[in-house]
């Protein structure tokens, strides 16, 4: 038996189970795409006829304007069966909403006020989230294996041989 060969041996199998588990770790990413549903005209605090199905993610933002502080913004959407829900506008990212009927929506925005040097601009956007997993480690994967199969053959072959050399007849050696 090598003792040396058989603790190298089972180090690499040790190793090779290490770099497997390291190469099926995988990176979980939540991403979002945005679609855009419709845009006002210049100047228009008011959205008319948006399509949106029950359980759709939205926002309704806009860019320009001069508008008095943030907090004072709100977001009014009227749904399909009439109803009016306010929303405190904080900023396009805070103020997702999720239809729950499906049909023609409208949507205005209060507390903006025109600014010529800034055309306002209003539109609302479906927000579609989806997960990603991948597996950034996988080119680790050849080697895992390989050092899982290489370090039992190794630690098998240290168990099997032995360190003693044969002895030679000295006779033979003096005749």
């Amino acid at each position: 038996m090598r003792p040396w060969y058989l603790a190298t041996g089972i180090t690499l199998l040790i190793l090779g189970l290490l770099v497997i588990a390291v190469a099926r770790t995988p990176t979980i990413t939540e991403k979002e795409d945005r679609i855009a549903l419709k845009e006002g005209g210049r100047n228009e605090f008011e959205l008319n006829d948006v399509p949106l199905n029950q359980g759709d993610k939205f926002i309704v933002a806009y860019s320009g304007g001069r508008s008095v502080p943030p907090d004072e913004i709100d977001v009014m959407i009227y749904n399909p069966n009439g109803n009016t829900t306010v929303i405190p506008y904080v900023n396009e990212w805070q103020t997702g909403i999720i239809a729950n009927y499906t049909g023609t929506y409208k949507m205005q925005i209060l507390g903006i006020f025109i600014d010529e040097s800034r055309p306002f601009v209003m539109y609302a956007q479906e927000i579609n989230e989806y997960i990603v997993v991948e597996y950034p480690n996988s080119n680790l994967l050849p080697l895992g294996v390989t050092l899982l199969i290489v370090g039992p053959i190794v630690a098998v072959w240290a168990a099997k041989t032995s360190r003693r050399k044969p002895l030679r007849n000295k006779a033979k050696r003096y005749r």
